[in-house]
């Protein structure tokens, strides 16, 4: 079981994990059920694995590098298995002003690509691609009106 808490200890330092990510990895690599408890509350003991640093690393890479909504972002977070309140502090980071400019960038790039559509036809797969990702409707549908 050494072996093992040093392979996630590097797994760890190399990645921010969450519980349900180890979780994940001992059930892949057949480690007994028995262990899982022990081996987690270790690592979170030495710090390897933080849930809200984990939810904030989230949210920072999902929301400004591969620049989804904040609806996505929380299905995300939720799938690893993240408390509501972790979740909820993590999404206080964005910058509504940003995260606004992100959406209509993106909307722009998108309408980009929709040359020659109807306008009522760019409309509805501008709406389409917002909401796939993650975006919300209500501010999407801001930036749609003015682009289309």
């Amino acid at each position: 079981m050494d072996q093992l808490r040093k392979s996630l200890q590097h797994l760890c330092s190399r990645q921010e994990k969450c519980i349900a990510d180890i979780q994940d990895y001992m059930i892949r690599h057949e480690v007994p059920a028995d262990f899982h408890a022990s081996i987690i509350e270790q690592l979170i003991k030495d710090k390897f694995i933080d849930e809200s640093r984990y939810a904030r690393a989230v949210v920072h890479d999902k929301y400004k590098l591969n620049r989804w909504g904040r609806k996505k972002i929380v299905y995300f977070l939720k799938s690893k298995k993240i408390p509501e309140e972790i979740i909820n502090e993590a999404m206080a980071s964005i910058d509504e002003k940003a995260y606004r400019k992100i959406i209509k960038d993106e909307l722009q790039k998108k309408e980009i690509s929709l040359k020659g559509e109807k306008p009522d036809v760019k409309r509805m797969k501008l709406l389409q691609f917002a909401m796939a990702r993650g975006y919300e409707a209500e501010i999407a549908k801001e930036y749609i009106h003015f682009t289309g």
